[in-house]
């Protein structure tokens, strides 16, 4: 006779709302694959009181009741937000509860401490949803890559942005219409910063790199660029350079004790596999020691995705699987510097818009570079009748090298709208 592993529900938002329709109309199928039969038991939620069966779920008018509550297992935390989520992880894990969210803020801001409550009381913590959607990516890094020392993820982290810029691409739209698109359609909030400031995505990525080195999450030592700047004219100079431009999360170990991890639009070529992913959908590529290189794509958000997420954490539960949460034991987990992007080594686009009479004689280009032969390639367009607007390619140089051309630029003061995005090759 199997066992009975009962589920609460906080929240009844997007994700939580999916939890429970997968719990209620794929439960048989659930329970053939689980060693435990799961029952949910329990729903807390501050709205959508018509959605639950009330007889056969029990509903908790306060979410906190959850964790006292001594018929439930598991609590399943699809509240969002940090601050009560917070509190409901520590007091779940403190009274033995196994814990299941797709709370990325809150495991890149507080994961350390709530990885180590729950080993204390040898339960659960499990936050597969957090990344990535219905992509198995942490489960895959902690199980099936664990032979593998990761060295590179590269990420489409945010299926708000990777839309916007496709249909920036597909239909040459500027930024603001294709993010009116966005939020019509439901992948951006009306405040859409959290997602195309990439504060989203970094979250995520944290995560990531945690599990990749095994190391202690480091959210605020990323680097985080938005998408705001990306206009339809770097959309389009990108393709007549051969690329397309992708809000991509970066993880390189770059030693022992160093990594670094970032978060910024990127030209990358069209031939390569990132490239290729557009809309809402999210993919991951990373590489590993043994295994070499790995591609997953999906969905990245959405009700029934994320929820797909979720249940696969209830069930590796039952099913007795405890992994620990960043991929090793707390105690292992070590204390990593994030290096900066000064040395970052690469190529770059450079896009600005000059006054004709200035760039007659391009005698300009010399105050700018110290070296012209870093062109490698150019594109110069006409705005109106004062104005170019010039497109350049740089070749592989330092960041530090980049930034004296910046500095350079803002010297002559006769160059505006300047936008500087990086270039990543996956093969170097």
């Amino acid at each position: 006779m199997k066992k009975t592993l009962n589920v609460a529900i906080a929240g009844l938002g997007v994700v939580g709302s999916g939890v429970y329709e997968i719990l209620i109309e794929e439960i048989d199928l659930i329970n053939k694959r689980s060693r435990q039969n799961i029952k949910l038991i329990g729903v807390a939620s501050r709205s959508k009181k018509d959605f639950v069966d009330r007889k056969k779920v029990k509903y908790f008018d306060n979410i906190l009741d959850l964790v006292d509550a001594q018929e439930v297992d598991v609590i399943v935390e699809t509240i969002g937000g940090e601050d009560v989520a917070y509190e409901l992880c520590k007091q779940a894990l403190k009274n033995g509860k196994h814990f299941v969210t797709a709370n990325k803020a809150m495991i890149a801001n507080h994961g350390m401490e709530l990885a180590d409550l729950a080993s204390r009381n040898n339960v659960s913590l499990c936050f597969e949803a957090a990344v990535a959607g219905s992509i198995p990516i942490l489960k895959s890094l902690k199980e099936g890559l664990v032979a593998n020392k990761i060295s590179k993820i590269y990420g489409i982290l945010n299926g708000t942005c990777n839309y916007i810029l496709s249909k920036m691409e597909e239909d040459n739209l500027d930024f603001k219409v294709a993010l009116k698109q966005a939020q019509d359609l439901g992948y951006a909030e009306a405040d859409p910063a959290f997602d195309i400031e990439n504060t989203d995505s970094a979250h995520k990525l944290a995560i990531l790199a945690s599990i990749a080195k095994n190391s202690e999450v480091d959210f605020k030592a990323l680097h985080i660029e938005g998408i705001t700047k990306i206009s339809i004219n770097d959309i389009r100079f990108a393709g007549e350079f051969g690329y397309k431009i992708k809000s991509l999360g970066i993880f390189e170990d770059i030693s022992e004790n160093e990594i670094r991890q970032s978060v910024y639009p990127a030209l990358i070529k069209k031939g390569e596999k990132l490239a290729t992913v557009g809309d809402s959908y999210n993919a991951i590529l990373s590489y590993g020691n043994n295994c070499k290189w790995n591609f997953q794509v999906g969905r990245g958000a959405g009700s029934r995705p994320t929820a797909s997420a979720v249940v696969a954490d209830i069930v590796d539960i039952a099913n007795g699987s405890n992994p620990f949460p960043f991929g090793c034991d707390v105690k292992d987990l070590k204390i990593v510097k994030t290096i900066g992007l000064q040395e970052r080594e690469g190529a770059y686009y450079l896009r600005f818009n000059i006054q004709k009479s200035f760039a007659q004689n391009k005698e300009f280009l010399n105050k700018i570079f110290s070296d012209i032969s870093i062109i490698e390639q150019s594109i110069i367009k006409e705005i109106d009748a004062d104005n170019f607007i010039y497109a350049l390619k740089l070749a592989k140089i330092k960041e530090t090298q980049v930034n004296e051309i910046l500095a350079n630029i803002d010297n002559l003061g006769q160059i505006t709208d300047v936008n500087l995005i990086r270039i990543e090759d996956f093969n170097k």
